[in-house]
């Protein structure tokens, strides 16, 4: 259980950057058991400077093997509502999901069955906690999805998440938030850049969260996986193939029938020239580290 648990895979991104799409490729790998955005982790990681570091440890490692991993392989995980990203038959075989669900599974036949696999999951606020999961699992495989922020940026202004309305309502962020002068301030926010958050604009608050979100990565560019959206899209196939090398994984039956379900995407250039300058100066500075990361991989 130890070495399964140490070699998992955590995959994450900024919103709207192809970890959705990323999570599903990765759902349908051979023998490797995955959940969409777990939220109690969220939870969990927000409150790791609460306990000691093994108590956060074991609590995690139990999360993932026993609710996780073993009621997967029991089927007891299952989302069948074909409208979610999440449901099942995007990772399974309508045999393979009859054949879980055709019997009750002893805690002692899934103990034997969960050594031939491997545990994933995507959660796109993982990111801002690389350092513990890193630190405390240093076999992970840190799976980060990057697209270019004009398209980003664009695609996350059209969702409307941070727009004066999203936030004062509170319809993203939920429990995981601060109320602050009628807002509702994401997790990830500092509380001293508060009043500056509201004063921005949305265009300006969607290339704020890029920026920040892609920070984190700046002191662990050679310990994560950096997968491109943009390329995935130009060559699928190449892309696929890296991945398997460096994830030390393999395509299931349905790989294929996913990898075909990546399309090109709008690319939207000159919006840069739209951004605070500041701020459209801090994603360039960082953008071209996270380049050069990626050339010297």
């Amino acid at each position: 259980m130890d070495k399964l648990l140490r070699s998992h895979i955590v995959i994450s991104g900024c919103q709207r950057s192809g970890k959705t799409i990323l999570g599903k490729l990765v759902s349908s790998f051979h023998q490797v058991e995955y959940k969409f955005e777990p939220r109690f982790l969220l939870t969990w990681f927000k409150n790791s400077n609460k306990v000691s570091n093994e108590i956060w440890s074991d609590i995690y490692q139990y999360y993932l093997y026993d609710e996780l991993l073993l009621d997967n392989l029991a089927g007891r995980n299952f989302n069948f509502n074909l409208n979610d990203d999440s449901n099942v038959y995007n990772s399974y075989s309508k045999d393979e999901v009859k054949r879980r669900m055709s019997k009750s599974w002893s805690r002692e036949e899934l103990n034997v069955v969960a050594n031939e696999y491997r545990v994933a999951y995507t959660l796109p606020e993982a990111i801002f906690f690389l350092k513990i999961i890193i630190s405390s699992f240093p076999d992970t495989k840190f799976v980060v999805a990057y697209r270019n922020p004009e398209s980003t940026i664009r695609s996350l202004k059209n969702k409307g998440w941070y727009s004066n309305y999203a936030l004062q309502s509170n319809v993203i962020s939920g429990l995981n938030s601060t109320l602050y002068k009628e807002f509702y301030m994401p997790f990830w926010l500092p509380k001293e850049n508060f009043d500056k958050w509201i004063a921005l604009s949305e265009l300006n608050r969607c290339a704020y969260c890029y920026w920040l979100t892609y920070k984190e990565l700046e002191l662990f560019l050679d310990e994560v996986i950096l997968v491109d959206y943009d390329a995935m899209v130009a060559d699928p196939e190449i892309q696929l193939q890296t991945l398997h090398a460096q994830l030390g994984t393999k395509s299931g039956p349905l790989t294929s029938q996913i990898l075909a379900t990546i399309e090109n995407r709008e690319i939207f250039s000159n919006l840069m020239s739209q951004i605070d300058r500041g701020i459209s100066e801090q994603i360039e500075e960082l953008v071209e580290k996270i380049s050069n990361a990626k050339k010297s991989a």
